[in-house]
Parts: C-alpha cells; structure tokens; sequence
C-alpha cells in the first residue's frame, strides 16, 4: 500500500470530549497481490490526549452505502476514480 497524495487536513474539535485533534486524509492504492487486511485496529501510541486509545478501522467500497461518523466521508469527492 502506497500514499497517493493527501486529500485534507482538519483541525477540529472531537466531537464529545472536545479536545483538538487534527486529522488528515490519504489517497492510498493497493497493489493487486498485496495481503492488507479487511478490518484492524489501531492504538494510539503519540504522547497526546487520546494516548493508549484503541480505533477500529476497516475498509469500505465506494460508493459508501452510509455516512461515516462525524462527517469524515466529506472528501470522499477529491478522490479520481
């Protein structure tokens, strides 16, 4: 898997605790033969507030059949399909 380009960066509040957070989007592609999983999760191992918290990530097909939380499907229309 590799990094196109960025797509956005945000620097929003979180939407309940309301501390900063600065998000920022990728373009990635996936080579044909490579083995990327499904679903993983990701813990947070950066020394900010949400240290040690634990995401539950996984891949969608496009179109999505429902909005992502907290609005993060807005730059979905920057990608080139």
């Amino acid at each position: 898997m590799r990094v196109l380009r960025p797509l956005a960066e945000e620097r929003t509040p979180h939407p309940i605790r309301r501390f900063p957070r600065h998000t920022t989007f990728f373009e990635l592609e996936v080579d044909g033969d490579a083995d990327v999983p499904d679903a993983w999760d990701h813990r947070v191992t950066g020394a900010g507030r949400d240290h040690g918290m634990t995401f539950h990530c996984r891949f969608e097909p496009l179109p999505l059949s429902f909005p992502l939380a907290d609005g993060q499907d807005a730059w979905l229309g920057r990608l080139d399909r």
